[in-house]
């Protein structure tokens, strides 16, 4: 098990064990057994929580467990008390879409809370294979039957190798407790459905039929990563530095001009239906087509972006604190635990920056790269906003500090790992950027 985990992380980009990493613990047989796996693997682990209250007296109990089970572990709990009904009153959202949504809200508040590297969640492969049906059932592509990848964005999944009776086995050899979520015998849902019947019948009458749908998983994951690779290479033939796509020479080029750009508009929430209509109308000019996050205006065989997003107001500065949108104090380190921090806040070691500097703000471009905070080396900006799912509609409009020609700071998004505080800072700079002053949706 502690093999199979630690090639999980490895898949997953791997962890830094000088930094904490959050563990979603619901108290069921998975997630007991990922934060011990963990924390045998001497990983520091903080423990978070979530009570739906959606099943009365059992959520209470697991709860309890959970508390009772960290206690003694030693390990750090968070609990966040969620209220379901009033998502769903907002939101008009199913109720395991409002968990979802609570959940991961909650957990990249506690990523930045509690400066967690990432949050491991305890999918195993018996999940996977779940996933892969319900995707196949509706009627996904090559990346929907992929399934759950190891790592996405701040989530990361260490067990997708292994078996669900395999981490009963262990918690059994660990003598380690957990509860059971009584609506998993109820066949109501799709998932329960599929893991009770439908996946036991398969394997019934094709022995081994899970060993062999995991290996297409993972053969699937290989060709998705390739299919996303050869997309972003022709990306770069069709669609300018505005996000304006060029349809008549997609239509002139491509064999499967569909396909192409259905792959180019899906990020923008366009359906292969409406990607359709747009090669059917491909000689027309002022129809309008929307996808969930943006509208295309089709024009002289060309899709322009409409969008009334102003862009980051580029300059050079010799202070931030001239830089518009951007407001800046000198703190004590002392005074951080009281402070509210989030993406729009930049924290920096005042002594270590010193000095004179060129403080620069614009938007992004493409091959901009930087180094973030907790991660070793540099990344590609484009390769963040993948990670944070963020549409290729908006990437223009994030702003991006730069200090000294060095990519500093994505506000809403990341960090800087230069001049970063540590236990000997004494005095911290704090920045603060107001997105008014540039894209409305910019760190949403």
């Amino acid at each position: 098990m502690l093999a199979l985990t630690r090639k999980g992380i490895d898949a997953a980009g791997g962890l830094d064990r000088r930094r904490r990493v959050g563990v979603a613990l619901s108290g069921g047989a998975d997630s007991v057994a990922l934060l011990s796996i963990l924390t045998a693997l001497e990983y520091h682990c903080v423990a978070l929580h979530c009570n739906f209250h959606l099943r009365g007296d059992e959520s209470d109990r697991d709860e309890l467990h959970v508390r009772e089970l960290t206690s003694k572990m030693g390990v750090h709990l968070e609990v966040a008390q969620m209220d379901v009904a009033a998502r769903r009153e907002a939101t008009g959202e199913s109720v395991e879409m409002a968990c979802r949504e609570l959940r991961y809200r909650w957990f990249e508040k506690m990523a930045d809370t509690l400066d967690l590297q990432a949050i491991a969640v305890a999918h195993h492969r018996d999940d996977q294979i779940e996933t892969f049906f319900l995707n196949l059932l509706r009627g996904s592509g090559v990346k929907g039957l992929a399934a759950m990848k190891p790592r996405n964005g701040l989530i990361i999944r260490p067990l997708l190798e292994i078996t669900r009776c395999q981490i009963v086995e262990y918690l059994n050899g660990e003598r380690l407790s957990y509860v059971t979520d009584s609506t998993n015998a109820c066949d109501e849902y799709k998932r329960n459905r599929l893991r009770n019947r439908v996946i036991p019948l398969l394997n019934e009458l094709f022995p081994g039929a899970s060993d062999s749908i995991a290996h297409a998983i993972n053969n699937l994951r290989r060709q998705a990563a390739l299919l996303e690779e050869t997309v972003d290479s022709r990306r770069k033939h069709y669609v300018d530095s505005h996000n304006i796509i060029d349809l008549q020479r997609i239509m002139e080029s491509e064999a499967h001009p569909a396909e192409i750009l259905y792959e180019i508009l899906s990020t923008e929430g366009f359906n292969a239906s409406t990607v359709n209509d747009i090669i059917a109308s491909s000689g027309k000019t002022g129809l309008t087509f929307s996808g969930k996050s943006l509208t295309y205006i089709l024009e002289r065989g060309k899709l322009n972006p409409e969008t009334t997003d102003r862009l980051p107001i580029a300059g050079a500065y010799a202070h931030p604190s001239e830089i518009p949108g951007i407001t800046v104090e000198i703190i004590p380190r002392t005074a951080l635990p009281t402070l509210k921090c989030d993406k729009l806040t930049l924290l920096l070691d005042a002594d270590a920056l010193g000095g004179e500097h060129l403080w620069e703000l614009r938007p992004w471009r493409e091959g901009d790269r930087m180094a973030p905070y907790g991660m070793c080396g540099t990344r590609l900006v484009s390769d963040i906003f993948t990670d944070a799912k963020m549409p290729v509609g908006r990437r223009r409009q994030q702003p991006v500090v730069i200090i000294d020609g060095v990519i500093a700071w994505l506000p809403g998004l990341r960090a800087t790992k230069h001049y970063a505080v540590t236990d000997s800072t004494v005095s911290v700079m704090r920045l603060r950027y107001d997105i008014r002053h540039g894209s409305p949706r910019c760190g949403q």
